[in-house]
């Protein structure tokens, strides 16, 4: 960035001049210096440009000389395979200037390699590499470890047979040689028993083969061996000696094919950020980046073997690519190690064994100079004497309104007569509802541009017409809404000249010494348009303090103006506007400042454009220090929302509610649309939302997370096409594919395999056994797939070994610390989004766990029942044991107590943790009842009767004790049903069915309990007295029996003797109760008794009731049935997602640190709800619903109307020169198509430009 927080510098250094710049690198860039003419800095800037080409040491075909650098730069490693000796040098001084190289005697090395004869042509590879210094600074001596290793071809057949990647052990065979005297160790590398050997991947294996198909660039960590990122490279074309380069803050890396195009890609999401044509036939040979990751300097060779040297300055609209000074310089292909470089460095050793560095030649080139102007007048200055110079601007004051004087002081170019003058614009601060102190200054001679500068903004204003005026540039301080009038600006320097100025200012919240810089215009249009999205946030936390409607309207002006500005930077410079977004935190600053439109713009462009992609999501914000040292303690708490979290995130926090709430959630629409769309490309578009989506919930947008997971890009991104099957799946769950074609999830194996043979566990062996007596004869690979939601199954809880962490808190912040995917799921109400593949799969990788703790805890219960029935049947069956026998049932009854004790701690940590709510569900009561209830009969009833001398030979029991230990044990059966719930899918979804039937049918039920009652008191009112002698026409029915022998011969009858007090059906209200619940056995107990007409009437009207309640309750059950089955997988998944969050939350002792969770979770197979689920996607894309719809339907606008004006006095006035010096012309070589279809007029237009340039710059130079 331009503009720079510095301390306060002394007095007249703004002038100074130190090595060819002066003090202030604004003013520079700006103003001449006094004493200095524009012909002579034309003259500087023609000899700084035109120099000499840098004439680099060649390597040309020469295969001797072998070099390498230290990482720190300061060691180098020379080296000569004919010679068989080397030289070590060393660089002094802080800049690490060659010509101050410290070198060594050349040291033999004869003794350990032979002179190997050369046959046809073929050569032996040799490998050198050196350390940085390995002894304390403190020490005289400096010692550095060397490394040269020699692979012959015999070496080359080994390895193309055996495929291994070697990573060398420590080993006890070193063999101790002396080289001039001085003890060296040295290992022998074709002593392949001492070395660990690593399979290639098969992907890396089939691209080293055929070059053609290289498709991905994998990027690993060397001190873990890990695989961290995929790019995705592929573009169809050629591809010859692949050209990487990391910036210096490992944010974004560089790759090239080699030919035509490079292309930059961000770290941490894997997605391409930026590309550059070169054009056909051009062939990179190397690039770097420098100052400060903002240049990446690359060397092109063209297809008449051209050299150049191109400078492209990724944040600049001026000179994006600019020719750097020429070079001679030769690559030699075979012999790679000719060339050696370093982050910032480029060292090349020639036939002479000379060395040379090609980067610090070529770095100064990469500056750009400006011409500056002629200083009208230093309005404001520190020291009061130069004030006025070279010529004092005439003053007024704004016209007064309402009779009263307006703060407000004018600096003009002409002289006037009037005390009080309009300015073109008055007071551009709406918010501020005082008469406050302000400046302005006009910039021309016309007075048709006007420097604002009020209390917290700087602002340039433009006059178009005469009823025009438009905003040219605005910067704002960002202090808080409420320090703003105490943390006015207060000027230090000002400084103007023709359309140009230069700003020193502080407030109060700086620290002594500290001002902040502003001018206009800049070299270039990136940092005006940061300011401009700084402008944006700035006026967002003054949206409250506008009073009346003409204020109101004047803010939604100044914001207007101001999105005019970005938006017409985007559409004339949207590939600048791309890396800016990475640079910067411009796409955060305009979602604070809540314009809607321009979101939209930014993310769809105007729906002419393919793959405009212009915004890219970051989880890690790059380091900017000059913001940093800016930005803090803002208002809102800006700076956390900014530093902190995602834009993605940031927008979900502003949807507070309210209207302004329901406008910004649209925001929050559009940028997960665009993720959407976007990540069926690539993964890395999705790498905010996981961290997003409970925020969704808490601020009541859960509608777009069930709609989330009903795009197509949740079921999974194929990664098959570009990573072997082989190399990313585990051996266990290759092998466990094999059994079943079932979804499966899995932590993908990113770490090279080694060669040794594997050690076969438990559960692998297991697998094997089954394939072998029921084979699967498939033989193609499943397609793997990623969910592309990273971090979704993390936990931000870090677990200790040997250390128990206990229950988590249900506080916010604790909350917050479990995985996103455990979040949502215990915030969602419904069972939609765990339809979709991605929840199914993330839930199934983190269930092994949680089922393995769940399963000791039913071994436990199994050991714990198996006791209380061992136990129950000695006491009921009085048991007689003596001896070894009742010692056993001692013994039985402390492991009874043991497990019983450990299951009730479990239920009293999960009491703890849930309260009295867990237990509203059956299954957690029975849960809980089981335990407390078969304890406390074995601690009354069965304990205290235990002889250790007999048993229980001597107990006496009773019916009552025996019927509570019978339901007792009942309930333990349920438990153990229930506990089934926990390993079996099915058992669980038929309870959730059960459960569900009865929460939905209960109303029913109760009804039709209420109509048993009512019958039931009608009986007991008619018949509870029929013994009476005045009701005796209520007659029983009396049933008489007719007795016969064998013989067939009648010997007798019976007849019923039937009570009406005893026998009686209705005789109280329990005993009517429980015969008319009989009726829904169709038994009807009163009719069967009583031969009363009454009693059939009652019979009859209460059965049709009965029936037509049932029919209705059974109709019901089997539609709740059926939409229960359809739901029950998912809320199998989902019960599943709560054991989870109690398992990880529960005390858990690692004996060894636990393995950590993927970012992101690979599975195969197809989820069983995937049909249905994929129903609802093609539904939604055939009727193309966007997130966006049902709030955008709302808004009377839902686009930009902006219309881009031509208008040449304007600064931001877009040609095709603005990058002046060659950006056109770099693929002109290659790209001959390109140039034939430009028409004549367009090339005319193009040297009419460049001759308009030329004869201003002639006139300027007359004058």
């Amino acid at each position: 960035m331009s503009d720079n927080l510095s301390e306060d510098i002394e007095k007249d250094s703004i002038f100074d001049q130190k090595e060819g710049k002066w003090g202030s690198d604004l003013i520079g860039g700006i103003f001449i210096p006094p004493g200095k003419s524009k012909s002579s800095l034309q003259k500087e800037k023609l000899e700084i440009k035109y120099e000499n080409q840098i004439d680099a040491l060649v390597s040309e075909k020469d295969k001797s000389w072998h070099i390498s650098i230290s990482p720190d730069g300061e060691n180098f490693l020379t080296f000569n395979h004919e010679t068989l000796e080397f030289k070590i040098l060393t660089v002094t001084g802080k800049d690490q200037n060659l010509n101050k190289v410290h070198e060594t005697k050349p040291y033999k090395v004869n003794a350990e390699f032979k002179i190997e004869k050369l046959i046809d042509n073929k050569f032996s590879k040799w490998i050198v590499a050196i350390s940085n210094c390995v002894t304390p600074e403190t020490e005289e001596a400096r010692e550095v470890l060397v490394a040269i290793s020699r692979v012959t071809i015999s070496d080359m057949s080994i390895i193309k047979k055996k495929n291994p990647v070697y990573d060398i052990k420590e080993s006890d065979e070193l063999k101790m040689i002396e080289i001039d005297g001085k003890k060296t160790f040295t290992h022998d590398l074709r002593d392949l028993k001492d070395m660990k050997h690593f399979h290639y991947p098969i992907s890396l294996q089939i691209e080293l083969e055929n070059k053609e198909n290289i498709h991905i660039l994998q990027l690993y960590n060397l001190n873990t061996m890990r695989m961290e990122q995929i790019f995705d490279v592929y573009d169809g074309k050629s591809i010859g000696k692949s050209i990487f380069a990391s910036s210096n803050n490992e944010r974004i890396i560089v790759f090239s094919s080699g030919f035509k195009k490079i292309s930059l890609f961000l770290i941490e999401n894997g997605l391409e950020i930026a590309s550059k044509d070169f054009g056909n036939g051009v062939k990179i040979l190397f690039c770097e980046f420098i100052n400060d990751d903002e240049t990446l300097i690359i060397i092109i060779r063209r297809p008449e073997h051209k050299l150049e040297v191109l400078f492209w300055n990724l944040f600049n609209t001026k000179d994006t690519i600019k020719f750097g000074k020429n070079i001679r310089f030769v690559k030699n292909e075979e012999n790679t190690t000719s060339i050696s470089r370093i982050p910032g460095k480029l060292i090349t050793i020639n036939t002479d064994g000379q060395i040379s560095s090609i980067f610090d030649s070529l770095i100064n080139d990469c500056e750009n100079y400006e011409e500056g102007a002629e200083i009208h007048s230093i309005v404001i200055c520190y020291d009061k004497n130069k004030e006025g110079t070279p010529r004092r601007m005439p003053q007024s004051y704004a016209k007064s309104k309402y009779d009263v004087s307006m703060k407000h002081k004018i600096y003009h170019r002409r002289d006037l007569h009037a005390e009080e003058t309009t300015p073109l614009i008055d007071n551009k601060e709406p918010w501020i509802i005082d008469n406050y102190e302000r400046i302005s200054v006009y910039l021309d001679e016309n007075e048709n541009i006007q420097l604002f500068i009020g209390r917290s903004t700087v602002q340039v204003w433009r006059k178009s017409s005469e009823k025009k005026i438009e905003l040219e540039y605005i910067w704002t301080n960002n202090v808080e809404v409420g320090c703003e009038e105490k943390w006015g600006l207060e000027i230090s320097d000002l400084i103007v000249g023709e359309r140009c100025f230069y700003l020193k200012v502080r407030w109060n919240e700086l620290k002594d010494g500290e001002f902040f810089e502003v001018k206009w215009p800049y070299r270039n249009h990136v940092t005006p348009i940061n300011h401009a999205c700084d402008a944006l946030e700035h006026l967002n936390y003054r949206r409250n303090k506008l009073v009346g409607d003409k204020k109101q309207q004047g803010f939604e002006d100044m914001k207007d103006r101001i999105s005019y500005i970005i938006w017409r930077f985007i559409k004339n410079k949207p590939d600048i506007w791309q890396l800016m977004d990475v640079r910067f935190d411009i796409m955060a600053k305009v979602i604070i400042g809540g314009t809607n439109m321009l979101v939209k713009y930014i993310l769809f462009g105007d729906g002419k454009e393919k793959n405009w992609n212009l915004h890219v999501p970051r989880i890690n914000r790059w380091d900017n220090k000059d913001e940093h040292k800016f930005k803090k303690k803002n208002s809102w708490k800006k700076v956390d929302i900014k530093k902190n979290l995602s834009d993605l995130q940031i927008a979900i926090r502003l949807c507070k509610g309210g209207i302004e709430g329901n406008r910004r959630s649209l925001i929050v629409a559009y940028l997960l649309e665009y993720y959407t769309e976007n990540s069926l490309r690539h993964i890395g578009w999705l790498i905010t939302v996981s961290e997003a989506l409970p925020e969704l919930y808490e601020y009541r947008l859960e509608n777009y997370v069930r709609e989330l997971f009903y795009k197509r890009c949740i079921s999974g991104w194929n990664i098959s096409n570009l990573v072997e099957y082989v190399d990313i799946t585990p051996r266990e769950i290759a092998v466990s594919l094999k059994e079943s074609n079932k979804l499966r999830a899995f932590n993908p194996t990113s770490k090279l395999i080694s060669t040794d043979k594997p050690q076969n566990n438990i559960s692998l062996f297991l697998s094997k056994l089954y394939l072998k007596i029921f084979p699967n004869f498939s033989n193609q690979y499943p397609i793997v797939k990623v969910i592309p939601l990273y971090n979704f199954t993390v936990i931000k809880i870090f677990k200790l070994v040997f250390i128990p962490r206990g229950y988590l808190d249900n506080k916010k912040n604790e909350f917050s610390k479990r995985s996103p995917l455990i979040q949502i799921s215990l915030l969602e109400n419904g069972y939609d989004i765990f339809d979709s593949p991605a929840m199914e799969a993330a839930i199934n990788y983190k269930w092994d766990p949680a089922r393995n703790y769940f399963f000791r805890n039913f071994l436990v219960y199994i050991l714990y029942t198996a006791c209380f029935a061992i136990l129950a049947g000695c006491y009921l069956g009085h048991i007689k044991a003596i001896g070894l026998l009742c010692d056993l049932l001692f013994l039985l009854f402390i492991l009874y107590y043991y497990f019983g004790l450990y299951l009730f701690f479990a239920e009293t940590r999960k009491f703890w943790r849930h309260g009295w709510r867990l237990y509203k569900e059956f299954s957690n009561f029975i849960d809980l009842a089981s335990i407390v209830i078969s304890l406390v009969i074995t601690s009354f009833y069965i304990t205290p009767t235990f002889s250790r001398s007999n048993a229980f030979a001597d107990i006496i029991t009773t019916p009552n004790i025996t019927a509570a230990i019978s339901f007792t044990m009942l309930i333990l059966w349920l438990e153990f049903i229930l506990f089934l719930r926990y390993l079996s899918s099915a058992i669980a979804k038929y309870l959730f069915i059960i459960s569900n039937i009865i929460k939905e049918t209960y109303l029913f039920i109760v009804f039709m309990l209420l109509v048993i009652l009512v019958i039931s008191h009608v009986f007991l009112l008619l018949l509870q007295h029929s013994d009476f002698p005045d009701l005796a026409n209520i007659k029983p029915k009396t049933t008489s029996l007719t007795i016969f022998n064998n013989n067939g011969e009648i010997i007798g009858k019976s007849q019923q003797d039937f009570d009406k007090k005893q026998d009686n059906p209705s005789k109280d209200f329990g005993t009517s109760f429980l015969s008319t619940y009989s009726w829904l056995r169709d038994t009807y107990p009163q009719d069967d008794a009583y031969n009363y007409w009454a009693v059939q009437a009652l019979t009859l009207i209460g059965s049709l009731f009965l029936i037509v309640i049932q029919n209705l309750i059974l109709a019901f059950i089997w539609k709740v049935h059926d939409n229960t089955y359809e739901k029950g997988h998912a809320a199998l998944l989902r019960y599943r997602a709560k054991l989870i969050s109690d398992y990880e939350a529960l005390d858990v002792i690692n004996f060894s640190p636990p393995p950590k969770d993927p970012k992101y979770i690979y599975y195969v197979g197809k989820s069983k709800r995937y049909d249905a689920w994929m129903e609802g996607v093609e539904k939604r894309e055939k009727d193309n619903v966007k997130l966006y719809d049902d709030y955008e339907k709302y808004m009377i606008k839902t686009t930009l109307s902006f219309k881009e004006k031509d208008e040449e006095d304007s600064w931001w006035n877009y040609d095709n020169n603005d990058n002046n010096n060659c950006d056109d012309d770099v693929g002109d070589d290659g790209d001959d198509d390109k140039n034939e279809e430009m028409n004549i007029d367009a090339k005319i237009a193009l040297l009419n430009g460049k001759i308009d340039k030329i004869l201003k710059a002639l006139k300027l130079n007359e004058n």
